[in-house]
């Protein structure tokens, strides 16, 4: 469900919203998840928790150049219940290489219920994360792509092979998959 199918939030019942932080001074993101729309301000309240630099938090705001005024708070999704939307935001950690944040294990009590429901989702976020520190070699070993893709792609245009070959150890995988396998 995307924020465009999302009727106005419910009456009288939280919602739990994903959000995405950018910055124009920054090329990484962050992405949280809230209860209620007020988005900046759930954020703030882990930012203002200087006492870890090694938050995402506080690491965007530094990234942005410290001003809170540089940030671009944008919605994700809504979701009615917590583990929900706990679980797009890591999905959407791991998959996205300018995450400033992997997926997280915070809040303990819904990581754990997460690992119990949907294991393999869990597994998922590792293995994504995982992938955009790989090459595009060690991707397809992990089941990342196949041969078969890229058979496809030198099949339309056999002058292609010698450099896949080349960028299969040469590339990290978010970028061959961009150069290759959109």
């Amino acid at each position: 469900m995307k924020l465009s199918d999302i009727k106005p939030l419910r009456e009288n019942a939280v919602d739990y919203v994903v959000f995405k932080v950018s910055s124009p001074n920054a090329d990484q993101v962050y992405y949280g998840y809230s209860m209620g729309e007020d988005v900046k301000k759930a954020f703030m309240v882990g930012a203002k928790r200087q006492d870890n630099p090694d938050r995402g938090d506080v690491r965007m705001i530094n990234a942005a150049g410290g001003d809170v005024e540089n940030l671009n708070f944008e919605l994700v999704d809504v979701f009615a219940n917590e583990i929900e939307a706990f679980m797009e935001r890591n999905d959407l950690r791991a998959k996205d290489n300018l995450s400033i944040t992997g997926p997280s294990n915070f809040p303990g009590q819904v990581y754990q219920r997460a690992l119990k429901d949907h294991p393999e989702r869990v597994a998922r976020w590792k293995l994504d994360k995982d992938l955009n520190n790989m090459t595009a070699r060690q991707a397809m070993s992990n089941g990342a792509f196949n041969m078969d893709a890229l058979t496809a792609i030198t099949a339309a245009n056999p002058k292609l092979k010698p450099q896949i070959v080349k960028d299969l150890d040469g590339m990290m995988y978010p970028d061959f998959k961009a150069k290759y396998l959109k």
